[in-house]
């Protein structure tokens, strides 16, 4: 997690605030940056809160329904929906 913060630290110091383009520039890619993190969060907390509600009531609802053993199936499922809607 280290290397990835100081990667980000890294690119935002590259870029010169001397212009109005560079100092645009940097924002829009703090703005990614933040927008990327966002996403990547919600979708780890969506996932593991999903893991949880498949295997307690799903599981017992439904009866041809297995319990998911990892975060990583659930995601496969979510994104073979995804490619068949």
């Amino acid at each position: 997690m280290g290397i990835i913060i100081k990667l980000i630290q890294n690119i935002l110091y590259v870029t010169n605030d001397s212009n109005d383009k560079a100092r645009s520039d940097k924002q829009t890619l703090i703005h990614t940056l933040i927008m990327f993190s966002a996403f990547v969060s919600t979708l780890v907390l969506m996932l593991l809160l999903g893991k949880i509600l498949w295997n307690d009531y799903l599981t017992e609802l439904v009866p041809g329904i297995k319990k998911v053993d990892s975060v990583f199936q659930l995601a496969a499922i979510f994104l073979l929906i995804q490619l068949m809607f």
